[in-house]
């Protein structure tokens, strides 16, 4: 087998692996995974993410909401789907992300989502099991919510 056969043959393995791991780290919360990642996620794609999240036509919504210590404004992009009474998000990492704690805390947040701004508010029973909300999941959430073992959904009620 020639060198960049072999090389191939290792990295397609080394990928399989850290999906693997990535998938694991997920299904099992695990802080050694998730705390990096996290930190790579707010770090690099959300602010990618938040040049066009919100407006119309884009897969991302933005959440406005306050920080419960510092008391700054905070953009977060998310995925929300429309629900009944308002929207739900997936929540990959769980309900203690810092955005899900200082929109909980407040009582109250913005919700921005093709091109339209919503008066949001979620209250600790707000946090949902996923399954609750699944149905009106696309194929790609419902998909990405099996692998990777979500299990919580945040209900953001529009005001009025």
């Amino acid at each position: 087998m020639s060198t960049s056969r072999r090389l191939a043959v290792v990295a397609v393995g080394a990928g399989a692996l850290g999906t693997a791991a990535l998938v694991r780290g997920f299904r099992t919360r695990d802080p050694r995974l998730l705390g990096p990642l996290l930190a790579w996620q707010r770090r690099s794609m959300n602010p990618r993410n938040l040049r066009t999240a919100g407006q119309p036509g884009a897969p991302w919504a933005v959440v406005r909401h306050t920080g419960r210590v510092s008391g700054r404004a905070y953009a977060t992009p998310v995925g929300a789907t429309r629900v009944p009474d308002g929207f739900a998000v997936m929540l990959p990492y769980g309900p203690g992300t810092d955005w899900v704690r200082n929109i909980l805390a407040a009582g109250r947040a913005e919700l921005e989502l093709d091109g339209r701004r919503y008066a949001v508010t979620a209250g600790p029973d707000d946090v949902v099991p996923a399954g609750t909300v699944s149905a009106r999941a696309g194929v790609g959430d419902l998909l990405a919510m099996r692998v990777l073992g979500v299990r919580e959904a945040l209900l953001l009620r529009v005001e009025g």
